[in-house]
């Protein structure tokens, strides 16, 4: 008999070792907690213990990762927070903090002016009031796991696996197809630089990465080496040593309708859509992208991948469509 919230695993068909089974193998025990279930049903990889929620807040789960890590000696745990995943509803006096209008409509989901903001006043007032919401649940999820990031004998890494759009480009994005249809704002749609790049904070100056561009798919080489003194083969460069200047890094919108994939390299940025014949261009800032039909894609263009993948279906169980409405996708 086993518990609830654990299981045996079968054989894994994929060879490269995930980054738990590499902590497993050095003795450490592995968690994974998950705020909401589409991260969870989107894993690639097995913990010895996990556990999922409908709809949890950070501090249910930080305070359950502490309670289970007080009578082991070596642990790896992977958290996936919802908090900044809509619905965005922090608790209240982080919304009073940041003094957002609560009598805005669908402030907390992605439903208003997906489709018709055009930067009026009272658009731009919606907008401003949806940005301190998103702030207030930061607010939130640093004070739920400021104790963490000060544990004793602790590697914190704080990652996000996407970003948020707030109708920086909602002007460009209509050139894209997009299933839902929704412009401009939110995620899963056109890779702009506010989807696409995303923070990475840790209690060690060591594991900060210098030189060119760094990726999320650096963080398995670079933990393994930094930790274990040994390298996996990954896809990924380990931020322990300088990251080349002319590294070119990818990424891509595949959620709703076809794909749309951008490449950043040298300062510069293109975003292509083969389905709709599109490429953008633009300089990267420390704010995001200035697009300008001058630059010159063509090198670009040649780091973006040779083939594309065929859209497919697939089918869905009952269980999971549940939870998914539940959570008020359809």
């Amino acid at each position: 008999m086993v518990d609830d919230d654990s299981f045996a695993m079968p054989e894994q068909f994929n060879q490269n070792m995930s980054l738990p089974e590499v902590f497993e193998k050095y003795g450490y025990s592995t968690l994974g907690l998950f705020g909401f279930p589409m991260p969870f049903m989107a894993s690639k990889t097995w913990f010895m213990k996990h556990r999922v929620w409908a709809d949890e807040p950070a501090e249910t789960l930080s305070e359950y990762y502490r309670s289970w890590r007080k009578s082991k000696d070596k642990t790896f745990a992977y958290l996936h927070l919802g908090d900044l995943h809509a619905p965005v509803e922090p608790p209240q006096r982080f919304i009073e903090a940041r003094d957002v209008d609560t009598d805005l409509p669908h402030l907390p989901v992605i439903k208003k002016y997906t489709r018709s903001y055009n930067a009026s006043n009272e658009c731009k007032y919606y907008r401003k009031n949806k940005l301190r919401l998103y702030q207030a649940a930061l607010d939130y999820v640093s004070e739920s796991l400021r104790k963490l990031s000060k544990d004793e004998n602790t590697l914190f890494v704080l990652i996000g696996d996407h970003g948020e759009a707030f109708w920086e480009h909602y002007q460009i994005d209509h050139e894209f197809t997009d299933s839902r249809p929704n412009y401009g704002v939110g995620h899963g749609g056109t890779p702009f630089d506010k989807v696409a790049r995303v923070p990475v904070g840790t209690n060690n100056k060591k594991l900060q990465p210098s030189g060119g561009y760094a990726s999320l798919i650096d963080l398995p080489a670079t933990l393994i080496e930094y930790i274990f003194n040994e390298n996996i083969d990954t896809s990924g460069m380990s931020w322990r040593h300088n990251l080349p200047e002319d590294r070119a890094v990818l990424c891509e919108g595949v959620r709703y309708g076809p794909e749309r994939k951008a490449v950043y390299k040298n300062g510069k940025k293109l975003i292509h859509s083969k389905h709709d014949n599109i490429s953008l261009a633009a300089c990267v800032t420390d704010d995001g992208e200035n697009f300008d039909p001058n630059i010159d894609v063509t090198k670009l263009s040649h780091s973006l991948p040779d083939s594309w993948e065929q859209n497919s279906e697939g089918s869905t169980s009952q269980m999971v469509q549940d939870q998914l409405e539940a959570l008020g996708y359809k």
